[in-house]
């Protein structure tokens, strides 16, 4: 991939390649926020990480687990990744803008609150 902001997928089926299931999205978030290098939350120490599981790493050089999705839009969720960038997928493709109860139907979700917390935290990120 090229540096972090500067490449991304250029149609729905690109988009789909690239984000085929929560660990892609998560790679792909990873390598946004630190690049090739974890910095670690607990020691500052950049290390190559263990995964533990899907949403956490365990720092080579203290064993602290450090959340993938900590100090992020994505904090705390129980939405599977692959929704979330959908929805920032369709949030950022639609011109005229996206409704929440658009998002539900075009994701299947199962409700229209989450649908609306995550277009709610997309434009509170936006407005920072």
């Amino acid at each position: 991939m090229a540096t972090p902001g500067a490449h991304f997928p250029s149609s729905d089926r690109e988009f789909r390649a690239w984000f085929q299931d929560d660990n892609a999205c998560l790679d792909y978030l990873d390598w946004l926020r630190w690049g090739n290098a974890l910095v670690c939350t607990s020691c500052g120490t950049i290390s190559d990480p263990r995964q533990v599981s899907g949403r956490v790493w365990r720092c080579a050089a203290c064993t602290a687990k450090v959340s993938r999705t900590a100090g992020t839009i994505f904090q705390d969720t129980r939405t599977p990744m692959t929704s979330w960038f959908a929805a920032a997928w369709e949030f950022c493709m639609d011109k005229g803008g996206v409704s929440a109860l658009t998002i539900q139907r075009r994701l299947e979700l199962g409700s229209y609150q989450t649908a609306w917390m995550m277009l709610h935290r997309f434009r509170s990120a936006m407005a920072l």
